[in-house]
């Protein structure tokens, strides 16, 4: 991303959460999260959202159904009609995103993906969500996947902090070593 598409996502962000932070939830929060999910499983919208001028009333009809399908806030809408004015609606997944990570800081969120081997059982997951809640101090939001080459194993990862204990992490140690020796 260029430096000054970075100060302006930046600007927006700010702005944004300057007057409707009182009114944001977790709710609110995880439709934004669904915008920016939504573009990262159709990043073509993207290159659509660049195109110039005469195509906002095709871009209004898009941006209309998302926001209907997902029943976004006024507040939101807000945004997405100031950034389509301003014809920087391409912005709109990356401010998303930035809105999600300053809410969950603000709150005390810290966001991991729980890797397994396996599916793990709801007293597992609970587990492991304590034991990261006290290493944080934080609050967890946990999104679990499964991964079989992780081998008998689990991998905790978030934006800043990532721990594993798997086969395939004592393998890959192992080999580390090995290629060290020689």
């Amino acid at each position: 991303m260029k430096i000054e598409y970075a100060s302006l996502i930046h600007k927006y962000v700010r702005a944004f959460l300057n007057v409707y932070a009182q009114q944001l939830d977790t709710v609110q929060v995880k439709k934004i999260g669904q915008i920016n999910a939504f573009f990262k499983t159709h990043p073509q919208t993207i290159f659509f959202l660049k195109l110039p001028v005469q195509f906002n009333a095709i871009k209004e009809a898009m941006i209309k159904k998302i926001v209907d399908q997902l029943n976004i806030s006024v507040s939101v809408q807000s945004l997405i009609s100031l950034l389509l004015k301003q014809q920087r609606l391409f912005l709109l997944p990356h401010i998303c995103a930035r809105i999600e990570r300053e809410f969950e800081q603000q709150q005390g969120i810290m966001r991991f993906i729980i890797t397994s081997s396996h599916v793990l059982s709801e007293k597992q997951q609970q587990s492991i969500t304590h034991f990261l809640a006290k290493k944080t101090g934080k609050k967890i939001e946990r999104i679990q996947k499964i991964d079989p080459k992780l081998i008998a194993g689990v991998r905790l990862q978030s934006d800043t902090l990532l721990w594993e204990y798997s086969i395939a992490k004592q393998l890959r140690d192992a080999e580390r070593l090995l290629s060290d020796g020689n």
